[in-house]
């Protein structure tokens, strides 16, 4: 159960970070008219920038897709057993999950 919930929560991670990055891009152009802080509106286009580059996009992408796999084997396993995917014991043992 414990590595089910990790999973699932970094993939909620990695997910919201991808949103984060593109709620930036969509609202940074309104945020830097509306702030007057120039500090607040460097930081936020950084970071944008930062979450919306494609390499790194597609590398958090291609981990949260990883992660939400688990969650859903490791979901499986707890629900059906070690019959229902026959991947499940290899990923076990990948993971080191004593079954």
């Amino acid at each position: 159960v414990e590595a089910h919930s990790l999973f699932a929560t970094t993939a909620t991670w990695l997910y919201g970070l991808l949103l984060t990055g593109e709620l930036l891009a969509f609202l940074t152009p309104t945020l830097i008219q509306k702030l007057q802080v120039p500090q607040v509106t460097t930081f936020l286009v950084f970071i944008q920038k930062i979450l919306t580059h494609p390499a790194l996009s597609k590398i958090i992408t291609f981990l949260g897709l990883v992660a939400i796999t688990i969650t859903g084997l490791l979901g499986g396993v707890m629900v059906y057993g070690l019959t229902a995917d026959p991947l499940a014991p290899l990923v076990l043992r990948i993971l080191g999950i004593q079954y």
